[in-house]
């Protein structure tokens, strides 16, 4: 007689399964930085999309952004329309809901990686890639925070994949229509979040990849459809535009999101995004470099290989990790999150070499290292627990929350531990849960102090809710992207009663019966500038870790 395990017992050993495991990451992954999300102020450029968000609950910004009751061109609407879509839910806009759209993709990619490299390299390689996705700081911090890069990164890598799936990966020549037009459907995504260099980073790569292997009418199909949904695309957002703003806003839109971002003078050397990926990624380069020099040159046939064969896989997505980093070399804007679209594909490439490191090794090695790893998580604990204890930056995190944080650090760890896959994988993924244990336990215990000194919201409630009657708000000194911004967002003056000034002597004179925001450092020019007597210190406090002062000029006698 021939006997079968139950269903009950497959199942719990399929929870042992690599898939599982990733799903449990991307899911502690989200909620953590939810928790962190909740308990922290908006500060830094999220200031500039939460006006953007007060705008477009307010029925203004719908096609293209509004700031200070004036369009902001640099950006299509579409990242700040779910923004505000969460904010509706919330009826308040904040940190958490600002940030939501970025920590979702984040979340959805790490799942994303997992699946399309399990499909084409194997699951192996499938786990590694998410992995040092998952692990990664940089892609944490970057999910919690409210930046149009991340959902450009899923649309696009979407997109990728799709194309990859209906042009590339066929036999004798077919198509697969339906994949097609999904990836135009991200494509279109794609655009609606960050204009033409959306469009760009979705289809090069295919384009690219056909080239190379010499597919000529497949290539020839593709570039005409692309260029059809892109023109329709185009097409269909300026007509949107002139309805918002006329031919002038068209204009000044279309301008901004192509040939703004090329051209002019560099604010960083062109050499800064090399460095940049090589330190983002250094704790996974800097083993493999070890290795290398090591045993690695014995088998260089075996590194060729990560290159090609599996389908074709491996070099489309070499081809896209280049695509998304090529274009940025010529912009005049050099940010690190603008390669945020790069993260998953240089994880897919990464994992081949990791994968053939982690099976060249004997078992003996790997047994001694996961005993450090469990050192290292240890440690890890043991550092965030007495930082959350002493609490230097005043974050006060409460307890609940540090118990919500333990609780997936520890479920993390131990499901580590059980995956089912060989001694130096489980070495592997260890050291990425090690990893993002400590970078997360350090976020919750800092990020809250330091997102108050950051984003003035206690400033802006005690000045304004001392004084009831004002004709409005002089901000002097602070920039209006910039200081400026963070003081609107908590303003209830926002936006008609705020007055921007970039320097003291463009006042012309004191401005009575109103509130003026200004540094410290100013507070004693402006008195001697207008011969200043009668006025009264509302507050003190910090914007963006600065020292500003709010006084109140009460109206003059008629």
């Amino acid at each position: 007689m021939k006997f079968t395990a139950s269903p009950l017992l497959e199942g719990v050993r399929n929870w042992r399964s690599p898939l599982v495991f990733v799903v449990s990451c991307s899911v502690a992954f989200f909620l953590v930085a939810a928790l962190v999300l909740s308990l922290r102020d908006p500060y830094g450029m999220e200031a500039r999309a939460g006006l953007f968000v007060r705008a477009i609950l307010n029925g203004h910004g719908l096609v293209c952004p509004i700031l200070y009751e004036r369009p902001y061109p640099d950006y299509p609407p579409l990242f700040f329309l779910l923004e505000a879509l969460f904010c509706s839910l919330n009826s308040d806009v904040t940190a958490l809901c600002l940030a939501l759209p970025s920590l979702m993709s984040a979340s959805l990619l790490i799942l994303l990686v997992f699946k399309s490299a399990k499909r084409y390299l194997g699951e192996k390689e499938a786990l590694v890639a998410s992995a040092i996705l998952f692990a990664t700081p940089f892609f944490w911090f970057s999910a919690q925070r409210a930046t149009v890069d991340m959902l450009l990164g899923l649309l696009v890598y979407c997109a990728n994949i799709s194309f990859f799936a209906g042009l590339c990966d066929t036999e004798g020549g077919r198509v697969r229509p339906g994949m097609v037009a999904l990836g135009l459907a991200f494509m279109a995504g794609a655009y609606w979040v960050k204009g033409p260099i959306g469009i760009a980073l979705s289809t090069a790569s295919c384009a690219i990849f056909l080239t190379v292997r010499r597919r000529w009418r497949k290539l020839a199909v593709f570039l005409l459809v692309v260029m059809l949904a892109s023109s329709g695309l185009i097409f269909f957002h300026y007509q949107l535009l002139l309805g918002q703003g006329g031919n002038t806003l068209a204009m000044k839109v279309l301008d901004a999101q192509f040939l703004g971002r090329f051209g002019g003078r560099p604010n960083k050397p062109f050499y800064y995004y090399f460095v940049f990926l090589t330190l983002t990624f250094s704790p996974f380069l800097l083993g493999m470099l070890a290795f290398f020099l090591k045993r690695g040159r014995r088998n260089l046939v075996k590194w060729k290989e990560c290159l090609g064969g599996k389908g074709d896989f491996r070099l489309f997505v070499t081809i896209f990790f280049a695509t998304c980093v090529l274009p940025f070399l010529f912009a005049s804007s050099r940010h690190g999150r603008y390669l945020l679209p790069a993260f998953a594909p240089l994880a897919v490439v990464l994992s081949c070499p990791i994968t053939k490191i982690l099976e060249a090794l004997e078992s003996a090695f790997w047994a001694r290292a996961i005993r450090v790893v469990r050192g290292l998580y240890l440690m890890g604990l043991v550092s965030v627990s007495t930082l959350w204890f002493f609490d230097p930056l005043e974050s006060r995190v409460p307890i609940w929350a540090i118990g919500l944080w333990f609780t997936c650090a520890l479920g993390l760890f131990i499901a580590s531990q059980r995956v089912r896959v060989k001694e130096g994988f489980t070495f592997f993924v260890s050291l990425c849960v090690t990893l993002f244990v400590l970078t997360t336990g350090l976020t919750l215990v800092t990020e809250p102090g330091l997102s108050r000194r950051e984003s003035g919201r206690q400033f802006v409630a005690a000045t304004e809710g001392s004084v009831k009657v004002s004709k409005g708000v002089y901000l002097i000194g602070l920039k209006w992207d910039g200081d400026g911004l963070k003081y609107s967002l908590f303003s209830r003056y926002y936006p008609q009663g705020i007055h921007l000034i970039r320097r003291l002597q463009d006042l012309e004179s004191a401005p009575w019966g109103s509130i003026v925001v200004l540094y410290e450092r100013d507070l004693e020019g402006f008195i001697k500038r207008f011969n200043v007597s009668n006025y009264s210190v509302i507050s003190r406090g910090l914007i963006h870790a600065k020292g500003v002062v709010s006084i109140f000029l009460p109206p003059r006698a008629s």
